[in-house]
């Protein structure tokens, strides 16, 4: 991206996992090195840190006249609209950038991936770039459900379920961290009460599928006592296992997890072959 000491020996590099809702200042700073260097004069750049602003409806200084502009345009008036603009605004820039043709997919998705920041621009193959959007980027978690979408499991209400739950979390407008838990668990739950049931093991909730694993010995305990935690967050968390007036303080970690959590119980089970019990 940029060919200098730091980044040579990767040693600016964020030491966090993925972030959402956040654009730390270097990304920004990337960001106007990136989009100014194709500039060739005061005026240009003034053209571009106008046109910035007004894409994003943010007020800035105005000056009408080339004059005006060469004389009292600062680069730091673009830096500064940078570092002050929310996250969501700086996505929309680059959306912006890209689609005006000042920036490649590419090097966009460069700079989300080197500071570790959860978005991605996509559009689909054959099509235009300006049909593309930025959207939240989960790498191999999503990737593992949607790995479990496309396996050949043939109960629909689980693979309705597992999409349920990735809706709910990367879908901008529909975002519901509970939800895309409880869809995630009820995947779950759909999957072991029709693994079980062609095992001639009736059961009607998760709860009893996980007795009859015990039960039966049809797999490790350590796992019967995972499913058991999993079980008890869904029950004890506000309108995940329950209706509740209260709202539960989920994260998108917990989402996520929960997510990974029931596509790698699904996985398991999916690709498990009784031949034995155990004790």
């Amino acid at each position: 991206m940029f060919n200098n000491f730091t980044r040579r020996h990767l040693l600016d590099v964020p030491e966090y996992d993925l972030k959402y809702e956040y654009i730390p200042p270097s990304f920004r700073f990337d960001l106007y090195k990136i989009i100014i260097s194709d500039c060739e004069s005061t005026v240009q750049e003034y053209c571009l840190f106008r046109d910035s602003a007004v894409s994003i409806n943010k007020d800035i200084v105005r000056f009408r006249t080339v004059e005006e502009m060469e004389e009292y345009y600062n680069p730091d008036l673009f830096v500064e609209m940078l570092l002050d603009v929310d996250w969501h605004q700086i996505l929309s820039l680059i959306e912006f950038y890209i689609h005006k043709g000042l920036l490649e997919p590419a090097k966009a998705n460069k700079l989300f991936l080197y500071h570790k920041v959860g978005y991605r621009y996509k559009f689909e193959k054959g099509h235009s770039r300006e049909l593309g959007e930025i959207v939240v980027h989960y790498e191999s978690l999503i990737e593992e459900a949607d790995r479990i979408v496309e396996a050949d499991i043939k109960y629909e209400g689980v693979i309705a379920s597992i999409k349920e739950a990735k809706k709910a979390l990367i879908d901008p407008e529909k975002i519901n961290l509970a939800h895309s838990i409880k869809y995630s668990i009820d995947a779950l739950e759909g999957f072991l009460k029709g693994w079980l049931n062609e095992r001639k093991l009736k059961v009607s909730k998760l709860g009893d599928a996980i007795k009859q694993l015990q039960k039966g010995k049809l797999c490790p305990e350590h796992i019967v006592k995972a499913l058991e935690q999993f079980y008890i967050f869904r029950n004890r968390t506000d309108n995940v296992g329950h209706g509740s007036p209260e709202v539960a303080p989920i994260s998108k970690e917990d989402a996520l997890l929960c997510l990974e959590m029931s596509t790698s119980f699904i996985n398991y089970f999916y690709k498990k072959k009784v031949t034995n019990t155990f004790s």
